[in-house]
């Protein structure tokens, strides 16, 4: 890792995890289909009320949190931009390729910016 610091980046449960990291040295999150409705008192990651960009990608037919889930937890989370991945669920079949360029495409317009 260099001074510009690192980007957490997390799957599913593991996403949950990566929002509860806030040290100093984070620039961001991507959340890729993170399960927030399904865990008690989801609205709590300590990533939201963090000023720091957040990205949140979640599956149209997600079985563990619908994308309107998610709208509704995450309403008053600072700096946070949501995007549904239509035609899949939680598990993202199909559509993986698609996730990654699109995180990359994402990782390089922050460096930009």
């Amino acid at each position: 890792m260099d001074d510009r610091g690192v980007w957490v980046c997390g799957y599913s449960f593991g996403s949950v995890v990566g929002l509860n990291v806030v040290e100093p040295r984070v620039i961001g999150w991507i959340a890729v289909a993170p399960p927030l409705a399904a865990l008690p008192n989801s609205t709590r990651v300590l990533a939201s009320g963090d000023p720091r960009q957040k990205l949140l990608l979640i599956g149209e037919h997600d079985q563990f949190s619908t994308p309107s889930q998610i709208v509704h937890t995450t309403g008053e989370w600072i700096n946070s931009h949501q995007e549904t991945i239509t035609g899949v669920d939680h598990f993202l079949l199909g559509r993986t390729q698609w996730v990654a360029d699109h995180v990359a495409q994402w990782l390089k317009n922050a460096e930009q910016s």
